[in-house]
């Protein structure tokens, strides 16, 4: 092994290779495999990697000497590397990677910076220099320690992607749109000295992406994704929960500083395991799509204070702390307010309107408290394009029915139910847990009226008749009133609702006080007559077969269904 020293020339190892070599064992003094390479040239000169350069014992560059990639790879992984140092010299990407066996150490002066891939298989990248992404994604697959400058160019931006345990000491500095710090799924990122990022965004791309920052974060551009941040975050930004992924927050949210603006992203979700907002600084809540949920169940309700939530419909929900005994809930207006039982406020939501808030419902099942829309309203309908919540439909939209059948709706009855004058058994809703009917049967809770039949192993059960006080239950807390919905087609159907088979609207004189049933007596003046599904209907629990029992039994077992964990 030997090493070979760079004595000027700007392409090595490519076409028009100019440059001029000694010591190494290659023709000419050139470095051949599993040399040493010395770059110290004075005046900061640039040395191109070309295609055809061997894979070396190490790297060494002085002098502030620049090893400009290109989209080449600079292999240092003999058996036994050394690594690379760059005592205050750099290597310049441009989409290319450096892939090392070793370690790679920067001097103060040291730097590597562009856009492209670092890879350090056994070793770390360490030292007291600098990592900086410009121009495009540097993806980092090494262990960083804390001594080394994490950056990314403020004029030109960049993605600085860290893939392993990374740590600085250092801020990143991030001022302007075009600057992404980004967090692989199974990466995460130590910041020693409070991060103040005013512009540009931080992406915690999923899995065990975790960002800890020692002395807080002060957002005033965005945080995306999913993963956790053991930080005290003051916020003026965004924060938002991707679709499908969960945001959790271990430390004080908004303690100080501007407030906070929370999204919740499609069947995403955000958590607070600390202390959220204050009197005076209320983060904003905003729910997109279809599903998400909002909990802060580790944390006391008095630690937590919300602005007003938008965006809040039917498959949304929010979690916090189960009440105590004697605790109360009571809505007005666009405010649902939470009350212990000495009648001190615990907690209050403020809504959007008074509109959404008439329609939430509070309850109670094992140690949690969850707010959501009330009842068949947020119920998810299957159709040919994806699941869309009952309010939402419309005459004239496809529905997919349980045999795969895709049929328009014929009309959307509305309910409004009044808990001051509904007997509870009669009208109060019925929840089917997740999964208590079959697997994934419900999806998720389905809310229901009473006398609204689910089809259950060939037989039409209503759902008061399916109430076994553990997997299926009467709602224990009612708001002062609620919407059902129901959906008409043209003949009696079962449609898909929270992947349940569930009766559609047929006609009968029970089931005349709908809100809106002038429009369906103007759609039909000569009324609809329609014949019943062939099944067996059971509407109360006397009816119900032995064996479907038995099966309801076996499945609140499976999904660890408790008495009393909601009202029966």
């Amino acid at each position: 092994m030997t090493t070979a020293t760079w004595l000027g020339g700007t392409i090595w190892g490519g076409a028009g290779d100019d440059s001029v070599w000694t010591g190494g064992s290659g023709p000419g003094g050139a470095p051949a495999a599993g040399d040493d390479v010395v770059l110290n040239r004075a005046g900061s000169l640039t040395l191109t990697l070309g295609a055809n350069t061997p894979s070396l014992n190490s790297l060494t560059i002085f002098s502030g000497d620049i090893l400009a990639l290109g989209a080449f790879t600079l292999y240092v992984d003999a058996p036994g590397s050394a690594g690379i140092a760059l005592t205050s010299g750099t290597i310049a990407l441009a989409g290319g990677s450096i892939v090392d066996a070793a370690d790679i150490t920067l001097g103060a002066g040291g730097a590597i910076s562009g856009y492209g891939s670092i890879h350090v298989a056994t070793g770390t990248l360490t030292g007291a220099g600098v990592v900086e992404a410009s121009g495009g994604l540097l993806d980092v697959f090494a262990n960083v320690s804390s001594g080394l400058q994490l950056g990314i160019d403020s004029v030109a931006g960049g993605d600085l992607r860290i893939q392993q345990v990374a740590a600085t000491n250092s801020a990143i500095s991030m001022t302007t749109s075009g600057q992404l710090l980004e967090i692989g799924s199974a990466g995460s990122l130590t910041i020693g000295v409070q991060e103040i990022t005013t512009g540009g965004t931080i992406y915690l791309n999923g899995g065990s992406a975790t960002l800890t920052d020692a002395f807080g974060l002060v957002l005033g551009g965005n945080l995306t994704g999913g993963g956790t941040v053991n930080a005290e975050l003051q916020g003026g930004g965004t924060a938002k929960a991707s679709a499908g992924l969960t945001l959790t927050f271990t430390q004080n949210v908004d303690q100080a500083g501007a407030a906070t603006q929370f999204v919740i992203g499609d069947g995403g979700t955000i958590a607070f395991d600390a202390m959220v907002g204050t009197f005076s600084i209320k983060p904003l809540v905003t729910f997109q799509g279809a599903t998400g949920t909002l909990s802060d169940t580790a944390v006391i309700m008095t630690s937590v204070n919300f602005g007003t939530i938008t965006g809040f419909s039917g498959g949304d929900q929010i979690q916090l702390q189960a009440f105590g005994a004697g605790d109360t809930y009571s809505i007005s207006g666009d405010t649902l307010t939470i009350m212990n039982a000495g009648g001190t406020l615990s907690q209050s939501f403020i809504f959007e309107s008074s509109a959404v808030a008439s329609q939430v419902v509070v309850t109670d099942s094992a140690g949690i408290d969850t707010i959501a829309i009330c009842f068949m309203a947020g119920v998810m309908i299957r159709t040919p394009d994806g699941e869309s919540a009952v309010e939402s439909l419309k005459r004239g939209d496809l529905v997919m029915t349980a045999d795969g059948a895709a049929r328009p709706v014929a009309w959307l009855g509305r309910q409004t139910i009044s808990a001051l004058f509904a007997d509870p058994v009669r009208n109060w809703p019925v929840r089917v847990k997740a999964g208590a009917l079959g697997d994934n049967v419900p999806s998720r809770d389905l809310l229901l009226s009473p006398d609204h039949a689910l089809l259950v192993g060939g037989v039409l059960l209503h759902a008061g008749a399916l109430v076994n006080g553990t997997s299926i239950v009467r709602e224990g807390h009612v708001p002062s009133t609620w919407v059902y919905y129901h959906v008409e087609l043209d003949d009696h159907s079962l449609i898909l609702a929270e992947n349940t088979p569930a009766e559609t609207f047929v006609d009968n004189v029970e089931r005349r006080n709908f809100d809106n049933w002038a429009e369906h007596e103007a759609l039909y003046p000569e009324g609809k007559p329609m014949s019943e599904l062939p099944y067996p209907r059971a509407k109360g629990g006397r009816q119900v077969p032995p064996r479907i029992r038995a099966l309801l039994a076996e499945r609140a077992a499976v999904i660890g269904a408790q008495a009393g964990a909601a009202a029966a």
